[in-house]
């Protein structure tokens, strides 16, 4: 059977999907690799994610850590994150920057997350969670 190539908006591809489960067995043994609508059909529709900002994030990462550690901890914490945003972080995020505007076809965190989680078929709490192993 001729494959159909489809085109379509995010609205249509839940309707994509149920015409294409009722023909029969649209995933084989590999779904990243082996499906009726190829992997990444709809990437170009998806919206990208925004680069967080460097001083937003520091803030989000004191208040995450904030709960856990004592006020000497807090004040050590406070202060290399501090020296991180005003060298090293902001070097790194304007790195980061351009590498989001070298890939405008996709996210900038895309390759890693499939490179990292989606290709590895191993069990992921054991391979990519090493905290959860005792």
């Amino acid at each position: 059977a001729a494959r159909r190539h489809y085109t379509a908006r995010p609205a249509e591809a839940e309707t994509i999907l149920r015409e294409l489960m009722s023909q029969g067995k649209p995933f084989k043994h590999e779904p990243m690799q082996d499906s009726t609508i190829p992997t990444f059909h709809f990437q170009p529709s998806l919206l990208r994610l925004p680069i967080p900002e460097l001083s937003s994030t520091c803030d989000k990462y004191i208040a995450a850590v904030t709960p856990l550690v004592s006020a000497e901890q807090l004040q050590t914490t406070k202060a290399l994150v501090n020296d991180f945003a005003a060298n090293q972080g902001t070097k790194l995020h304007e790195e980061l920057k351009e590498m989001d505007k070298a890939n405008s076809h996709t996210s900038y965190i895309s390759a890693w997350w499939f490179e990292e989680y989606l290709a590895n078929r191993q069990p992921l709490p054991i391979n990519m969670s090493p905290y959860l192993v005792f």
